[in-house]
């Protein structure tokens, strides 16, 4: 611990918050990349579906299966997430799907 540590305690606090902090950082970087680990497997499932639907002739879209994807998603949620936020996450994930395959 340096001088100015010991004459200031406010200083070990802020250490510590700061200490903190970049442990929550690190968390959040895992996170962050569990997350795209998980976008990622849902795109090669869709994928798998895509071309199951193709190889049917079935249409490609299902505007009815992404209303109860998005409502069952809602309903698990548990917060501290809004049931808003929720939706408009979920939604650009399917949009940005979508997208990403040219559908």
């Amino acid at each position: 611990m340096n001088e100015e540590n010991t004459r200031n305690p406010q200083a070990n606090d802020r250490e510590e918050v700061l200490k903190e902090i970049e442990i929550l950082r690190q968390e959040i970087d895992l996170i962050n990349h569990n997350l795209l680990d998980v976008l990622n497997l849902r795109q090669l499932n869709v994928i798998k579906i895509i071309r199951l639907k193709q190889s049917q002739g079935l249409p490609l879209r299902d505007s009815e299966r992404e209303e109860q994807m998005l409502n069952k998603v809602i309903a698990g949620n548990s917060g501290p997430i809004t049931a808003e936020t929720v939706r408009d996450v979920m939604k650009a994930v399917f949009k940005h799907t979508l997208q990403d395959l040219n559908i």
